[in-house]
């Protein structure tokens, strides 16, 4: 993984403003000790290196009401890698790479309203995050297919949004307590294509299946 970035920061008298931008590339691979009967030619040893190209931006601002009542406000977008669990069809058996996977996007706001006293603070956050492209692989039992089967489950899209209040209170200087609650809901926000295999042969059982995900919770 290589990363660079670079931030900036701005302080004004009742506004501070601050912005960072990274970019970054990753390779994955897998690399299997032993070789699968199944798969004698395609199980042991490293695997071709899948590459991924990722960006970052992030900005916010802290809004000054007095000196212990503050308003902070971030937006940010990114995009990161697949997760190396989800790039394989089947990664205990072979080296397959799910076709078509790409990197997962991610837009994100919040605001909060933050207290700051000696002996007590408080925050008060609502955050809206959707995440995009999504992929993932189960693997199950199938009494249908009577066999193991790897399921890819294919660009989905997720929205979380919700809020938190946290507290800390400072009692006689050497204990404090801490607390926090949050609500929130998280959905699917499409219907998601499926394709699945047959772990012990690698053969497609079906593609591009729909899944009707869409306002299910996740």
């Amino acid at each position: 993984r290589y990363e660079l970035w670079s931030q900036v920061e701005r302080s004004f008298k009742k506004i501070d403003l601050h912005a960072s931008i990274s970019a970054s590339e990753n390779s994955l691979w897998r690399e299997g000790y032993v070789a699968n009967g199944k798969f004698p030619t395609n199980s042991k040893g490293l695997s071709a290196k899948a590459n991924f190209t990722n960006y970052g931006f992030k900005s916010g601002l802290v809004y000054k009401i007095t000196g212990r009542h503050f308003i902070t406000g971030n937006v940010s977008a990114q995009s990161r890698p697949p997760l190396s669990s989800n790039l394989f069809t089947s990664p205990t058996t072979r080296n397959d790479v799910v076709a078509g996977i790409g990197n997962e996007r991610i837009v994100s706001a919040d605001i909060n309203y933050i207290v700051k006293y000696t002996s007590l603070k408080c925050r008060l956050t609502y955050y809206n995050t959707f995440f995009f492209n999504q992929y993932r692989v189960r693997t199950f039992w199938s009494d249908e297919y009577n066999t193991m089967v790897n399921l890819v489950i294919k660009h989905t899209n997720v929205h979380h949004h919700g809020i938190e209040l946290s507290l800390e209170k400072t009692v006689r200087s050497q204990h404090s307590f801490t607390g926090a609650i949050g609500l929130g809901r998280f959905t699917y926000a499409n219907r998601s294509t499926l394709d699945a295999w047959q772990n012990t042969t690698s053969l497609a059982l079906f593609s591009d299946r729909v899944a009707y995900l869409k306002n299910f919770r996740e």
